[in-house]
């Protein structure tokens, strides 16, 4: 007598989640950072949150190879903005 076993496929799901942005101040300047993640994201900002219109940031974030993070050293500008990471 033959024994029979289940014979398919095997599909697996995964969820990249957004990395936490974070914000400090460096020598009068804004310093973000994130962790790398497994896929690319891009820095945002918006002027007004009752909008939605996201410009991506053309500054390229410098990876830091001692703590493996993306990091972007802007301006601050004269008026207030709201920053995101987001999946191009």
């Amino acid at each position: 007598m033959g024994t029979t076993g289940f014979q398919g496929d095997l599909y697996t799901l995964q969820f990249t989640p957004a990395p936490q942005l974070n914000l400090t101040t460096s020598s009068h300047n804004l310093a973000f950072s994130w962790l790398v993640p497994s896929t690319k994201f891009v820095m945002q900002q918006n002027l007004d949150l009752t909008t939605t219109n996201w410009v991506t940031l053309t500054n390229v974030p410098v990876l830091n190879l001692t703590n493996l993070q993306h990091e972007v050293i802007l301006s601050p500008a004269g008026s207030s903005g709201y920053y995101r990471l987001a999946a191009p």
